[in-house]
């Protein structure tokens, strides 16, 4: 599946695919994470200046190990 945003609302289906069973997962986005976007994102502040992209195929590691493929 390929996922194009990793926003508010790609972050959250994102983790859902994941937490679902899907195993193969590519993100795509090219914004990074900022401060005024931490209200509303499932990453957190620790996430602040990453690539959104990365830093969700991080916390989907970290959150269902060997759910996502390709970054």
């Amino acid at each position: 599946v390929l996922l194009a945003g990793a926003g508010s609302v790609g972050g959250q289906v994102a983790l859902t695919l994941a937490n679902s069973g899907l195993t193969r997962l590519t993100l795509h986005d090219d914004d990074d994470l900022r401060t005024a976007n931490l209200v509303r994102h499932v990453l957190d502040e620790h996430y602040v200046g990453y690539d959104k992209a990365i830093g969700l195929s991080i916390r989907i590691d970290d959150s269902a190990p060997g759910r996502i493929t390709s970054r």
